[in-house]
């Protein structure tokens, strides 16, 4: 029964319209330009149709024997700190850019004023992969959107006008361009890519066989659908099982699947774009291009995994299990066990890294005020972490860059 309505579900996913419309829009070399609503006048929709078949991986994989287990507890630093006495980079707190070491903060762009009538919202702040500028939405009463790139002093490095108000969190391909999930984000999985930097747009959209939209776009749970490698060329998402697919979007395979776990946390690419981290069936797995998983935790009852993130060195991926924070060194082969410990209603928030990789950033929702976020500061070569940070409060930990000179 259940095969015959997989089969069912393909054949309805087959009739699903197979284009997008676009729209031209003019763009003015020298001026910011206002973007129609789905894609510029140098727009290219990548379609890829629907296959007939779909090819699964084999059975979930044992954890393999090269994974070392180790409980290495940080100290914890009792007294009162200056972040600037035990980090450095440019942060972003409340409304202002922080540089963290000469405590210089500069007003983050917006339209007109942040606090004006015009402004409903501010959202999706983006670190790029090379940390050295930040990506930001704007939400106005008007109903359109507006997309700001600056550097570590808040410099305006782009700005783009949308007529549309449906773009969600914008997410760095590369060092120069941007994918944007979008409430239109249908059966096909498209997404807008855009470089703000020449103003080139483009849809791309592959069929993706039981893709999870209808629930996903309902649930105040599921923060994510999609997340394609940094070529386009491979994509993992979200399916109607609660569960997660890698597909190959060239060979309109899917490579890899979990039964269930999509809803604890978003995959995350590696740098380099060769491997991505995903939580499925209770376990946290590393999954290269040709589909090869790795688990990275014992197999235990009370595994609950969230949230990871890499390094930007590539190294590492941080993680929660359960309430633990755990580091996975992938040239050591240790899952480490740091004994830091959160609420639950903070492990969604993943560990942030700072720009060299040493140290890490978490959240700690103040109880008096679930409103107030204050960081916990972690340096992992110290084995240290700081609780109580001076000036700590409604830091933005997402942001988290290199300081300018």
């Amino acid at each position: 029964m259940k095969k015959g309505l997989f089969l069912l579900l393909l054949l309805l996913t087959g009739c699903l319209p197979t284009a997008l419309p676009t729209v031209p829009a003019t763009l003015h070399p020298t001026l910011s330009p206002v973007i129609s609503p789905l894609a510029s006048s140098t727009s290219i929709i990548k379609k890829i149709s629907t296959p007939t078949h779909i090819a699964q991986s084999s059975a979930t994989p044992a954890p393999t024997s090269d994974i070392k287990y180790l409980r290495r507890c940080v100290r914890v630093e009792a007294q009162d700190t200056a972040l600037a006495d035990v980090t450095s980079g440019a942060i972003v707190q409340d409304n202002l850019l922080w540089d963290i070491q000469t405590g210089k903060k500069y007003p983050l762009r917006t339209t007109r004023s942040f606090h004006s009538f015009d402004v409903i919202d501010r959202h999706g702040l983006q670190v790029s992969p090379d940390r050295k500028m930040f990506a930001y939405l704007e939400a106005l009463r008007s109903g359109r959107q507006v997309l700001w790139v600056v550097n570590a002093r808040a410099e305006m490095l782009a700005k783009i006008s949308f007529r549309r108000n449906d773009l969600e969190t914008p997410r760095w391909l590369d060092n120069e361009r941007l994918a944007f999930y979008t409430a239109q984000t249908d059966m096909d999985g498209s997404v807008l890519v855009v470089n703000p930097f020449t103003q080139e747009q483009s849809v791309v959209s592959d069929e993706l066989p039981i893709l999870n939209f209808p629930y996903a776009r309902k649930s105040t749970v599921i923060t994510w659908l999609l997340e394609y490698s940094p070529d386009l060329n491979s994509v993992v998402y979200l399916d109607n099982h609660g569960g997660v697919s890698l597909r190959d979007v060239l060979t309109k395979k899917t490579l890899w699947n979990s039964d269930n776990g999509g809803v604890y946390g978003n995959p995350v690419w590696s740098p380099d774009g060769q491997q991505v981290a995903v939580v499925g069936n209770g376990q946290i797995y590393l999954i290269d291009r040709s589909g090869q998983a790795k688990p990275i935790l014992e197999e235990t009852t009370d595994a609950f995994p969230t949230a990871p993130s890499w390094s930007p060195d590539g190294r590492k991926v941080a993680f929660w299990d359960s309430i633990h924070l755990m580091v996975y060194d992938l040239q050591t082969g240790e899952v480490v066990d740091l004994c830091v410990y959160n609420q639950p209603e903070t492990l969604t928030y993943p560990a942030r890294w700072s720009p060299d990789s040493r140290q890490l950033i978490i959240a700690d929702l103040i109880s008096v005020n679930p409103m107030l976020i204050t960081p916990r500061v972690i340096d992992l070569q110290k084995n240290v972490m700081y609780k109580n940070i001076l000036d700590g409060q409604n830091i933005r930990s997402e942001v988290w860059m290199n300081s300018m000179p």
